[in-house]
């Protein structure tokens, strides 16, 4: 039963076999008389109502969860430019003893990569714990069957974006190392 707020039901579930469905509507349409029963659907009917609204969810949720990994772009982006930034000296240093511009944006690529690296295998850390929980408290509130499970290939998907936003945000700032002028890296501070 669903009672509203004049303690009226306003909805009420039964299990019938197939074979007694019609008999038991026909008796619920009698019992309840022309202006009483609104809608009648099946459980599998229900079901799919349910799974459709949960998909839109989704959708909400893979538009946020871009949103964040775009945060976490600039975020990279941010700190590997400051990163350059702040280490120009040592970067020209380098340069001065032998190193190549594409030796060091090579060195600041492997930096990134770790990175994202760290980053990946600690958001795994986190996030598979909250998903298993999230996952079950979505069972409890949609009252659902809905299973967890860790597929590998969507693991390995996780660590392999996480390493690819890290390299995707170092490449300019390994640009701009690579045409560090050594005159000007030398004369800075």
């Amino acid at each position: 039963w669903c009672i509203d707020a004049a303690d009226q039901a306003t909805a009420f579930t039964a299990r019938v076999p197939p074979d007694r469905q019609a008999p038991v509507i026909d008796q619920i349409r009698k019992a309840l008389g022309p202006q009483g029963l609104v809608s009648l659907r099946r459980g599998e009917e229900i079901g799919e109502g349910y799974l459709a609204d949960h998909d839109r969810d989704f959708v909400i949720f893979y538009a946020i969860l871009l949103l964040t990994v775009a945060l976490a772009a600039v975020g990279m982006l941010n700190a590997m430019v400051i990163s350059v930034l702040e280490r120009r000296r040592e970067i020209g240093l380098l340069r001065s003893v032998g190193l190549t511009g594409g030796q060091v944006a090579r060195m600041l690529l492997i930096e990134a990569g770790a990175f994202g690296i760290l980053g990946g295998l600690l958001g795994l850390a986190v996030g598979i714990p909250l998903a298993t929980v999230s996952a079950r408290a979505l069972t409890a509130l949609s009252h659902l069957d809905l299973s967890f499970e860790l597929a590998p290939r969507a693991l390995s998907a996780v660590l392999a974006g996480a390493i690819l936003v890290a390299l995707l945000a170092v490449l300019y700032p390994a640009l701009r190392a690579n045409r560090l002028r050594l005159s000007t890296v030398m004369r800075y501070e």
